[in-house]
Formats: C-alpha cells, sequence, structure tokens
C-alpha cells in the first residue's frame, strides 16, 4: 500500500506541472487491455481544460509522457486524453477508473455526467436503431 501511494504520489508531481490538466484516472491494465499479461501496461485517462484545440491535446499528452519517462526513470503507462475520445469510450474508461488526481472536482463531475448522459444516449440509440432497424 505504501509504495502504491508513492507510485500516486509521483504520478501527481508529474500532472501539477500541467496547468492544462483538470484530473487524471488511474485505469488498471486488466480492466482495458486485452494483451497477454506480461505485455500489459496501466492506463491514465487525462481530462483536460475545455476549449483547447486538438494540436493542444495531442501536445498535452506529449508532454505528459515525457514527464512520465523523466521523473518514473521509464514509462509504463499508456496516455489518453479524454477530452477527444467518443463518448463510449469516456465512459468505459471513467468506470474502470479511479481518480487520483483533480484540480477541480465541479468539473470533474460535470464531466462525468455529461459523459453518462452521452453513452447513456448513444447507447439506447444504438440498441433502438438495432431492434427496429434505420428506415425512420
Amino acid at each position: 500500500m505504501a509504495s502504491e501511494r508513492r507510485g500516486v504520489e509521483e504520478l501527481n508531481s508529474v500532472f501539477k506541472e500541467q496547468p492544462d490538466v483538470v484530473a487524471v484516472y488511474l485505469i488498471p491494465s486488466e480492466k482495458m487491455d486485452r494483451r497477454p499479461v506480461s505485455e500489459r501496461r496501466p492506463s491514465l485517462a487525462v481530462l483536460a481544460k475545455q476549449g483547447l484545440s486538438k494540436q493542444e491535446y495531442l501536445s498535452l499528452r506529449a508532454k505528459i509522457l515525457f514527464e512520465l519517462s523523466s521523473v518514473l526513470g521509464e514509462n509504463n503507462y499508456e496516455v489518453f486524453v479524454l477530452n477527444n475520445v467518443p463518448a463510449s469510450i469516456r465512459h468505459l474508461m471513467i468506470k474502470n477508473a479511479k481518480s487520483i488526481y483533480c484540480t477541480s472536482d465541479s468539473q470533474r463531475v460535470l464531466f462525468e455526467e455529461t459523459t453518462m448522459i452521452e453513452y447513456l444516449d448513444f447507447h439506447m440509440a444504438d440498441k433502438y436503431l438495432g431492434r427496429y432497424g434505420s428506415g425512420l
């Protein structure tokens, strides 16, 4: 438990240096990764500030990967920026994740609620269209 806490503290030191990061979720590898156990890596799902361009999201991801390598000596994490992935993937990540860093609980909760609503809307539409066809 102490080593896990130390690991989270090291991760948090990376995110404190990134002003565009709102929240970070840790997703255990067994929840998301279908590769053989020896090849699995845990994932970090990052919620960034709203209003960044796609290029800025990519730049943020690259900065985080670089900093993780610098702080940890090597990077054993997959990193995703949640702002630019489909609702179904955001839902899957949030459902299986543990929040490890947050600068704004209100923004994090709003994001989680919006993701859930979008996912349920998509899920119900998909279920309806699957059952009745798309001849609307």
